[in-house]
């Protein structure tokens, strides 16, 4: 009985000892996202092939024009505009530029697949087939 006594007193100082110390610190803080940041990241001190470098480059461009149209038509409505308004207009913007969107995500999925290529042939043997066995 004491000793039940005696867990029990003990189980009640840790739980509340462990509320108190995390009421103190607070939620844990997420770091800030830069919602810039490209998408396909490729480090300033990598070397490319051109062929890849042309495709990011590409890539990039087709981004920023999209981009430039978005905020081209956010900037048209206005501050005054109601939620539905903006979500009208970037509907029909969505399908005006519905082949652009389209090419946009063809060439980063060619894109993902020759970064992933580059990074087997510089693990494997370089031959290129991703095996690594060499020849």
């Amino acid at each position: 009985m004491k000793n039940t006594l005696i867990k029990s007193a003990l189980l009640a100082l840790v739980v509340s000892a462990g509320s108190a110390y995390a009421q103190d610190e607070g939620a844990p803080q997420r770091p800030e996202r830069d919602r810039a940041r490209d998408r396909i990241h490729v480090p300033g001190n990598a070397e490319l092939p051109t062929d890849v470098q042309d495709l990011v480059d590409q890539f990039r461009a087709g981004r920023d024009a999209l981009l430039a149209q978005r905020r081209a038509v956010l900037q048209s409505l206005g501050e005054g505009a109601s939620e539905e308004e903006i979500r009208a207009a970037l509907n029909e913007l969505r399908e005006s530029s519905g082949e652009a969107l389209r090419a946009q995500r063809d060439l980063a999925r060619q894109l993902r697949k020759e970064i992933r290529q580059l990074r087997r042939d510089r693990k494997g043997d370089g031959t290129g087939d991703g095996t690594g066995t060499g020849g």
